[in-house]
C-alpha cells in the first residue's frame, strides 16, 4: 500500500472546532491545543510588547483607555481559547470511551490550595488526555479514528 492509498482509506479525523460528537486522535488533539495555546500566548506577548515599546522607545505612558482595551482584548481571546478547548477535549475524552462530562475533572485541581501541586495536577491531566492511546476499535462515540476495527495484542501484531 503506497502513501496515497493509506491516506485515502483512513477515516476522516478532523471533526471541526465546534463539534462535540465523535472521537479525536492524539495528534489532532495536540495540534489543536498547540494552536489554541499559541494564539493565547501571542496575544499576551503582543500586549506586553506594545506597553514596553511605548515606555522604553517612545518614552510615553500608555493612556488608561488603551490599556483597558488591551486588557479587554486579552480577556476576549482567553475566553475564545477556553471555549475552543472544550469541544477539543470532549472529543478526546470520547476516544477513551468517557462522557464529555469528565471534562469537569479539569477544574478539580483549582480546588487544591497549594499552587505547585495544583500546577502538577493540571499538567498531569493534560498529559494523560494527550499521551495515552484511546480505546481500540469502535466505542459508543464512534469508530476508531485510527481505523482499527478490532483490538490486537502488540505481540500478535509484531508476529504477523
Amino acid at each position: 500500500m503506497n502513501s496515497t492509498e493509506k491516506i485515502s482509506t483512513e477515516p476522516k479525523q478532523d471533526g471541526g472546532w465546534f463539534t462535540f460528537s465523535g472521537r479525536m486522535r492524539r495528534r489532532e488533539y495536540w495540534w489543536k491545543m498547540f494552536l489554541i495555546f499559541s494564539v493565547l500566548v501571542g496575544v499576551i506577548v503582543s500586549a506586553i510588547t506594545l506597553e514596553h515599546l511605548a515606555k522604553t522607545i517612545y518614552r510615553i505612558e500608555m493612556p488608561a483607555d488603551v490599556k483597558a482595551m488591551l486588557a479587554l482584548g486579552i480577556v476576549l481571546v482567553t475566553v475564545l481559547c477556553s471555549v475552543l478547548a472544550i469541544p477539543v477535549s470532549v472529543r478526546r475524552l470520547h476516544d477513551f470511551d468517557l462522557s464529555g462530562w469528565w471534562y469537569l475533572a479539569f477544574f478539580l485541581p483549582s480546588f487544591i490550595p497549594d499552587a505547585p501541586i495544583r500546577s502538577v495536577a493540571s499538567i498531569a491531566l493534560l498529559l494523560i488526555l494527550g499521551g495515552i492511546d484511546g480505546t481500540c476499535g469502535p466505542n459508543r462515540f464512534g469508530p476508531d479514528p485510527k481505523g482499527r476495527t478490532t483490538c490486537c495484542d502488540v505481540e500478535t501484531e509484531v508476529v504477523q
